[in-house]
């Protein structure tokens, strides 16, 4: 009978079941170089392990034994996976992923996991969802770490400040932490939330607990071989499976591309002038300015040499990088494949932007690139995450990565700000996001995203329909008028360096609208079709001002810049809507021979009730609002200098600014519809018109008109309120 007295028997076990217990752990500790309870998981050589400072403690849960033995047969089997075996492919492609995501931080030191004592004191807890101060820094240990230069705690440190009305109040305290309901979200409160974050596994550790994210973290480093591998991957897929991907392409080759091969240093890049039919990538950005390195006509013969790669923004630089990466060759870019000094080449490339978009393979969006010369691939140094430590049992440690909260693509990011690029991103089949902290692959069929968890964007959501819409599928998807007055409206909001370029700039959408919609002509933003209802546009509370230019005619939603919006089409829809006008004749002249580019001048001719008014612009109301002011019949005015404001209309001029304070404005409004509501009661629209000659007006704003009770309809011809017209509109 042996007197070992480190025998695991079963009877020592179930006697004296603490010391069993104790005496297991000091066998374990003689064979693991990193003291119990912390238990490091590598599964790839040349990844270096965290270094723990966890105490060891004597207390143990009853149901220890059970989930320690399941963490240790987890780790024997991690270990087991050898690099020879990873090299070899005999193991599942997230460990080869894991490697190249190692890589990517060993080669970009500021966005890999950032460790230091101070974030040691850092504990989260991960058995329950409740708030605990157990471990959390205090303010003083916060104040330390920010002298030390510590990231994590100066982000913290700071956010107590923003929240805190007075700093010199704020009591030593630990700061309280929890997860959220969802997993892997974790809040730390003092004042407030200070800092929201994503936990995730580290790299190359076994799966932690089922609060945190098995996901690879948010890959920071785009231009780097595993983000090329992945967009090279999802290419692939869509190409080769995704047939309505496949249905919506067309395959074009552009007058020019810019031409790419390899070089020892970087890149060689030339323009390359009618390619032969092949595979070529967009470029989607910001100019943000003028570009030194555009083609004009005395640089062409140069370009079609070669275009030294380090004088092109910085921006086109990173494409092209992009583009060698997934293996293509050729990259369509605006500003160096069309020649930007002959009006002509501008004309006849602007005709053919939805072929250029619609052949590409995919499009290279730089969503956080405010200008040309900003780049895109630079590593995401605002996402470095934290290695912090956590509890998952009374005994038991590991670490987890806090990365930093990310909203996702947002409309606000800089390309979605821009009209130019809202045609890019809606007639490209596949596009690469390159946002503030992962690229995202978005086609008709998916969106993927570079690391991280789920897809932060949903292309469908009408919160972000406005930003990006492979093939256009949300407004393609709508009848006429609506999915035309919401592709303006979206379109409408974004800003334009040049004025001229408001109807250029939508042009690309325009011809593809043409092509799958029962429309005809074209006027200004117009179709035929619908056409009087589409002259009840509207305009956003603020924020509206006429351009310097002449950009369209008064009629058309073009001619002022500002938000437009157009809520009777719902009611168009509904059938409860009459028109009670009569359109005789509508032209516009072509700056170009492009149907759907700029125009120079333009007119309508409406056969309508017509009513004359006047309108009084408030200096201010309790709104606040300018556009608002009183607005009575004209004949008013024979009784009374200052007559009351008439409750049976609501007029709202486009552009208060206009308009002097203080002062009756005589305006002419013309009945445009009427609609019956389910009281049987009547609404009309219309428009509001200012004189510009002796046979002619302008559109000024518009109006409703409600029908009331002992009062006649304020259009109302048979009590000679109001007279039939041709009215000449320009």
């Amino acid at each position: 009978m042996s007197d070992n007295s480190d025998s695991d028997s079963s009877s020592d076990a179930l006697d004296n079941p603490r010391a069993w217990r104790a005496r297991r752990r000091q066998k374990l500790r003689a064979h693991d170089p990193y003291p119990w309870p912390y238990f490091h998981l590598p599964l790839l050589s040349g990844y270096d392990p965290p270094q723990s400072g966890h105490e060891l403690l004597d207390s143990d849960s009853e149901d220890e034994r059970v989930r320690r033995d399941r963490i240790v047969l987890r780790r024997e089997a991690a270990v087991s996976l050898s690099t020879e075996q990873a090299e070899h492919s005999k193991i599942p492609a997230d460990y080869s992923q894991i490697a190249e995501h190692l890589d990517a931080e060993r080669a970009n030191p500021s966005i890999a996991p950032h460790t230091c004592t101070h974030c040691a004191k850092v504990r989260i807890d991960l058995r329950r969802y409740i708030e605990t101060a157990e471990t959390g820094p205090t303010i003083s240990n916060l104040k330390a770490a920010a002298e030390d230069g510590c990231p994590f705690l100066s982000s913290l440190l700071r956010e107590i400040y923003e929240y805190a009305d007075d700093e010199t109040e704020l009591a030593d305290d630990p700061i309280t932490t929890s997860f959220s309901s969802s997993v892997g979200h974790f809040y730390m409160r003092m004042v407030g939330d200070i800092g929201v974050f994503d936990a995730y596994e580290v790299p190359g550790q076994a799966s932690s607990d089922e609060l945190v994210h098995r996901e690879l973290p948010p890959n920071l480093a785009p231009n780097s071989s595993i983000s090329f591998n992945r967009l090279r991957g999802w290419l692939d897929e869509c190409h080769l499976g995704h047939p309505k991907c496949k249905a919506f392409r067309t395959e074009y080759m552009p007058k020019r591309v810019l031409e790419i091969k390899e070089g020892p240093e970087h890149p060689i890049v030339r323009l390359r002038t009618n390619p032969p039919l092949a595979l070529y990538a967009t470029l989607s950005y910001c100019w943000g300015g003028d570009q030194h390195s555009k083609t004009t006509t005395a640089r062409l013969d140069q370009y079609e040499s070669e275009i030294l790669f380090g004088t092109l923004p910085k921006t086109i630089q990173d494409a092209v990088i992009v583009t060698l990466g997934v293996g293509l060759r050729y990259l369509w870019v605006d500003a160096i494949c069309i020649v930007q000094d002959d009006a002509d080449d501008k004309q006849e490339q602007i005709s053919k932007m939805h072929l250029v978009y619609r052949g590409a393979y995919f499009t290279i969006a730089a969503a956080n690139a405010p200008t040309s010369y900003a780049g895109f691939l630079q590593p995401r140094e605002r996402y470095q995450p934290t290695r912090v430590s956590a509890r998952m049992d009374d005994n038991v440690f590991t670490e987890v990565l806090l990365s930093p909260e990310y909203s996702g693509l947002v409309t606000s990011d800089y390309l979605f700000l821009r009209g130019w690029t809202f045609q890019e991103t809606h007639l490209s089949t596949r596009i690469a996001v390159y946002g503030p902290r992962e690229m995202v692959f978005c086609c008709l069929e998916g969106v993927w995203s570079d690391g991280g968890t789920a897809t932060q964007i949903n292309t469908r959501t009408s919160a972000f329909s406005g930003a990006i819409d492979p093939g256009n599928q949300v407004f393609g998807s709508l009848e006429h008028p609506s999915g035309w007055a919401n592709i303006v409206e979206q379109y409408s909001r974004r800003n334009l360096t040049d004025e001229t370029d408001k109807l250029p700039g939508i042009a690309a959408l325009a011809e593809e609208y043409a092509q799958t919609k029962p429309v005809t002509d074209y006027f200004a933003g117009m179709w035929r079709e619908d056409f009087l209802l589409q002259c009840l546009w509207t305009v956003s509370p603020f924020r509206v001002r006429r351009p310097s230019v002449y950009t369209a005619p008064s009629w058309s939603w073009a001619s002022v810049i500002g938000a437009i919006g157009n809520p009777r089409t719902s009611l168009a829809v509904s059938g409860k809507m009459q028109f009670t006008c009569t359109l005789l004749d509508v032209q516009t002249a072509l700056a170009s021979s492009h149907r759907f580019g700029a125009v120079t001048r333009g007119h309508i001719k409406i056969r309508a009730r017509v009513r004359a008014l006047a309108w009084w612009k408030l200096e201010t109301d309790r709104l606040g609002h300018m556009r608002y002011g009183r607005a009575a019949p004209l004949t008013a005015f024979q009784s009374s200098d200052t007559p009351a404001n008439d409750p049976q209309i609501r007029c709202i001029v486009d552009v208060p600014e206009e308009w002097p304070a203080n002062k009756f404005i005589p305006m002419v409004a013309i009945e445009i519809c009427t609609v019956k509501a389910n009281t049987d009661r009547i609404t009309g629209f219309g428009l509001l018109l200012g004189r510009v000659g002796s046979h002619s007006y302008r559109r000024v704003g518009w109006m409703t008109v409600y029908e009331m009770e002992d009062r006649d309809y304020w259009f109302d011809e048979d009590l000679g309120l109001a007279m039939w017209e041709d009215v000449l509109i320009t």
